[in-house]
């Protein structure tokens, strides 16, 4: 987005806070000059009362002030009717600092000394919608972004979007997304990168995906000679990224012998190909997931390279505890499955997406999607029915452990069927579990479910 800032002029009004006489002259002259209509304060006491007489658009606050400091004001925002879009100044920026802004709603966080086309370009972005995440200002046009791929009306989703909203102003926080498998992390991994700068590289990276032996290079990359057959350089992902980001997917399984190695990266922004003698920056933003708590009692994450990740966390919560969006997500995926193959159902019935919110969707969204998509293949017209619904599971009984726990309508008529399904369920799971020699994470992979249901299921059945 272009703005003229020489000569744009706007009739927004904005209160400046700051206990430095000096610093509200510089910026009411010139935030006058492009026209806003200026109020200040020289301590936050006069700013809270300023704000309970008056609405303002925007509000630019110093952090650091003798008598009460931005961040007591930034707490008494929560209590205004509308709430102006906030733009919070400090002579430092740190991370955590950072972070509790955000999440208690200011806008963006500048670090001193500022300037004029700076901040009236920030108010700016914020005001037009681009990335803020707080209240709409008054008379702002709604647009779409990259977070609103994220679907789903439910709070939980609707904070999602907007945490990736606030996230992508940040391009050096690391973001760590926690959920279940299939909850759609990558799709919010991506939703950030788009935000924060579309053009520039997304490079993905399966941390359980990749052999051990491999990973270093495949990460940082390798200088030729390394090792044996490493006959050219190569170059990683972290380095291939540039400055865009680098997704470190299922990253509670990355071998433990490289995490000093990530963690150092992380910290200093700088790293070393294998073999390497020099180091080269970091300039990409790391976004990792992972679908199981990394905790100390069932993990091998280092508590300083987890935190490290977890600059700013988000969780994705499971399709099962947010039934409102499962009709919804449901049409969404068959209209996108019918724009490529044009002819099949795009609705259903409410006797269908009744029985899709009976499910609880152990596989969340991933499972939804194969679900539909096998629906809509095999059924006949321009409606999805609960029949056909029922048929395209019993259809996928023979290679889905989760399909018998798909209800059914006529539980006397299909009886016997569910009890054969749960005898496959229960032999499939304890072949899985034994055959990985009791691993929970390699058993969970081969069947294609989260740790968490493959446990319970163990539990479920005595084996655990």
């Amino acid at each position: 987005m272009n703005v003229s800032l020489s000569d744009a002029t706007t009739d927004r009004s904005i209160l400046l806070v700051d206990d430095d006489p000096a610093i509200v002259r510089y910026l009411r002259h010139g935030f006058e000059r492009r026209g806003y209509r200026v109020t200040s304060a020289t301590d936050g006491l006069d700013a809270i009362e300023l704000l309970r007489k008056q609405a303002f658009d925007g509000l630019v606050l110093d952090l650091h002030m003798s008598e009460m400091d931005g961040w007591s004001v930034i707490q008494q925002l929560k209590d205004l009717p509308t709430a102006p879009l906030t733009v919070l100044l400090s002579g430092y920026i740190d991370v955590p600092a950072t972070v509790a802004a955000v999440r208690a709603g200011v806008y963006d966080v500048v670090e001193k000394p500022v300037t004029i086309d700076d901040l009236d370009r920030r108010l700016r972005m914020g005001w037009q919608g681009t990335h803020h995440a707080g209240p709409a200002p008054r008379n702002a046009e709604p647009m779409r972004d990259a977070a609103d791929c994220i679907l789903g009306e439910t709070q939980t989703i609707r904070h999602i979007r907007n945490q990736v909203r606030s996230v992508a102003r940040f391009p050096d926080l690391s973001v760590l997304i926690m959920g279940e498998t299939g909850t759609g992390k990558e799709l919010v991994a991506d939703a950030i990168h788009k935000l924060t700068n579309e053009a520039l590289p997304f490079a993905s990276f399966n941390c359980a995906a990749i052999p051990e032996a491999l990973f270093e290079s495949e990460l940082f990359g390798h200088e030729q000679g390394a090792f044996t057959g490493a006959k050219g350089t190569r170059v990683g992902l972290l380095e291939s990224a540039g400055s865009g980001s680098v997704f470190l997917d299922e990253v509670g399984e990355m071998p433990p012998a490289l995490q000093p190695k990530l963690l150092r990266a992380l910290e200093t922004r700088r790293f070393r190909r294998l073999g390497g003698t020099r180091d080269l920056p970091l300039r990409a933003r790391v976004i990792s997931a992972t679908n199981r708590v990394l905790d100390q009692s069932d993990s091998e994450m280092r508590s300083d390279l987890y935190f490290r990740l977890a600059g700013f966390t988000i969780f994705t919560q499971p399709l099962r505890e947010r039934l409102a969006d499962i009709e919804p997500l449901a049409v969404h995926l068959l209209e996108a499955f019918a724009a490529r193959y044009p002819g099949v159902p795009t609705r259903l019935t409410q006797a269908a997406a009744e029985l899709l919110r009976q499910h609880d969707w152990p596989g969340n969204v991933r499972e939804l999607k194969l679900v539909v998509e096998h629906t809509a293949v095999i059924a006949g017209g321009g409606v999805i029915e609960a029949d056909d619904l029922q048929r395209a599971m019993r259809q996928r009984s023979s290679h889905s452990p989760q399909s018998g726990k798909f209800p059914v309508f006529n539980p006397t008529e299909h009886q016997s069927d569910v009890r054969g399904l749960r005898d496959v369920e229960r032999d499939m799971i304890v072949a899985a579990y034994e055959g990985s020699g009791h691993n929970l994470s390699l058993a969970a992979r081969s069947l294609g479910i989260p740790r968490s249901t493959l446990r319970d299921k163990l539990r479920k059945y005595g084996c655990r």
